[in-house]
């Protein structure tokens, strides 16, 4: 499908930590960055939710993803694995990387959150060597299918 340009991901939420059912509600962001107090989580703990739109790669390689969570987290792009945090005693995060061309490309975050406070973020390490974080510019929403 044809994607909007929106510098939008949508996201959805769920009352379980298995992205299992219906979603409790469904929102599109403008991050790739979330952090949550104890007392302040979007659904009650435990809960998943998963992050989905597309994203530009500026180049054509490698292109190395680091996904930071305080629980099990993972990245798909191209409905590849590419980033697999799952355990979550490791709130450093886990780093992946992804042979692609230049362009945009599908991708989907899953967060699992389980007890405490909530933090899931993906940044990039581009070429220059540096990890940062994803310009807006470079996600959309996709159309549904």
């Amino acid at each position: 499908p044809e994607a909007e340009s929106s510098n939008e991901v949508h996201v959805k939420y769920y009352a379980n930590p298995n992205w299992e059912g219906p979603p409790v509600f469904e929102d599109n962001n403008k991050m790739l960055a979330f952090y949550w107090e104890p007392d302040a989580r979007p659904v009650r703990t435990p809960f998943s939710l998963q992050i989905e739109g597309e994203i530009l790669i500026p180049e054509s390689g490698e292109t190395l993803f680091h996904l930071k969570s305080e629980e099990r987290s993972f990245l798909e792009i191209n409905g590849q694995t590419v980033v697999n945090n799952s355990d979550p005693a490791n709130p450093q995060g886990a780093i992946g990387g992804v042979q692609t061309r230049k362009g945009w490309h599908p991708f989907r975050i899953r967060y699992s959150d389980r007890a405490g406070g909530g933090l899931v973020k993906l940044e990039w390490q581009m070429q220059n060597g540096f990890i940062q974080e994803i310009p807006r510019d470079c996600v959309r929403l996709r159309k549904p299918s």
